[in-house]
């Protein structure tokens, strides 16, 4: 374990004591270390584990702005580290960062949050958004530690939590027990577009989809639980623009002396959705024809074997191979045959129902997937109709070029039970069309394939 001063070498001893500290808890020192260079941009001092034995250790000996803690530790695992914790620091509670690679199943978040967590990222860490929330618990810790040292008055304390809220960036807005807002701060009024004394008086429901028609009600969930947290709503601007927002809704006060109080806090997660939806793409589909990969594929694949098993239905594999495709590429260059691959790959989808997956498998192999199939007849007629379409001349680049389709056939479960027996079958019957000359598809079943190859 160890401290690391970021202030550079002029500090004496007693400033470095003095700096506020964020403890990394994490047994793999790469993580360590690229939250150490994230923390870096903050003025704070970061302590570094690699236990939860060491943690509890420095948690004994320091006062800590907050704890990032990996979930997964040989030993003591993160959430018995956060309980001790929490036992240990009583009275003046440390915040908790679960730092994780699950998802967030609802059972691990309420045991984090038993344990004294606030929070989770998901593993990799945005660097962003790990910054963002420690700078928070730094503004949070250095109020109170002035809070502490100079005990001023109530309205000396309000004035300092007015700040705050005033300047974090996530919206906060206060509703009162019969649904109308009463409170907002300056990013509430720029996430919904408008200023805050168009939201105050107005009904929460007409901006905020805390009650729905199926049922679902936020302030229930709140009273009951004294937090609610909702990371799939669409919140509506004043204008009535829709986004996706995390929020959750905390009761603060409901009692005989005082009226219910409940406290929203959202962010605009659409940047956040439209970066996942740009890395599944990526890792989704063909970067040149927009077909699937063959990573979409395979899993599709597998999970259509599956349904058909229990639905007891048929479902078709085709593998197709480019004849004199390679010729026509290393004659014409790779930007002409890049711009016949994506010509193919448009004729392949219009060959086939919507239903069906088309994807390219690399180089100039592609694969169609037809599920709910009756018998091999229709199968046919989809390879005859998808070797005629490709066969036809493409005009590209003023020069009229045509390629030829060779197409083999395996259909679930006559020629195979799993993926991996299935594109075997396939991919032999596409060996047998390409080496005939008259007929350019073949099915599996016409090779008399071995059961044995059929598992």
């Amino acid at each position: 374990m160890n401290s690391l001063n970021r202030d550079g070498g002029g500090a004496d001893a007693g400033d470095k004591n003095s700096r506020p500290k964020v403890l990394v808890v994490d047994d793999t020192p790469a993580n360590v270390r690229l939250a150490v260079a994230v923390l870096a941009k903050l003025p704070l001092d970061v302590l570094t584990a690699s236990s939860g034995e060491e943690a509890l250790t420095l948690v004994g000996e320091h006062e800590l702005v907050a704890i990032l803690l990996d979930v997964r530790m040989p030993g003591m695992d993160g959430y018995e580290t956060a309980d001790r914790i929490r036992a240990l620091t009583f009275d003046n509670p440390v915040p908790i960062i679960f730092l994780t690679a699950s998802q967030r199943e609802e059972n691990h978040i309420f045991q984090g949050y038993e344990t004294g967590a606030i929070d989770y990222l998901i593993k990799p860490i945005d660097n962003a958004l790990l910054l963002s929330k420690v700078r928070a618990l730094l503004t949070l810790f250095m109020h109170r530690q002035e809070l502490a040292k100079t005990s001023r008055t109530l309205r000396r304390a309000n004035q300092h939590l007015n700040r705050l809220l005033q300047a974090v960036g996530d919206g906060i807005v206060g509703i009162d027990g019969d649904g109308y807002i009463s409170m907002v701060n300056p990013a509430a009024a720029r996430l919904m577009e408008c200023s805050p004394s168009e939201l105050l008086g107005g009904d929460a429901q007409a901006f905020f989809p805390l009650r729905t028609e199926d049922g679902h009600d936020a302030f229930a969930r709140a009273r009951a639980a004294g937090i609610y947290r909702n990371d799939e709503a669409l919140f509506r601007t004043r204008s009535g623009r829709e986004y996706p927002a995390e929020y959750s809704l905390s009761l603060i006060s409901d009692d005989a002396t005082e009226p219910a109080t409940f406290v929203l806090v959202f962010e605009n997660v659409s940047e956040r959705k439209r970066a996942a939806e740009r890395l599944r793409t990526q890792a989704e589909l063909d970067y040149m024809t927009g077909l699937a990969n063959r990573l979409l594929f395979e899993r599709t694949l597998e999970a259509e074997i599956a349904r058909a098993e229990r639905a007891g239905r048929h479902l078709a594999l085709l593998y197709l191979d480019l004849d004199r495709f390679k010729a026509i590429n290393d004659q014409h260059g790779h930007a002409f045959g890049d711009e016949m691959l994506k010509y193919i790959a448009k004729r392949l989808q219009g060959a086939v129902r919507g239903s069906d997956l088309c994807a390219r498998l690399g180089g100039d192999e592609f694969a169609v997937l037809l599920s709910d199939v009756a018998d091999i007849a229709p199968v046919e007629s989809v390879a005859q109709k998808i070797v005629a379409t490709v066969s036809e001349p493409f005009a590209c680049g003023g020069v009229l070029l045509a390629v030829g389709a060779s197409v083999g056939i395996a259909l679930y479960p006559t020629d195979g039970r799993s993926a991996e027996a299935l594109i075997r079958a396939a991919d032999r019957a596409m060996y047998q069309a390409k080496r005939n000359a008259n007929k350019k598809f073949f099915a599996s079943a016409e090779l008399g394939v071995a059961p044995d190859d059929r598992t």
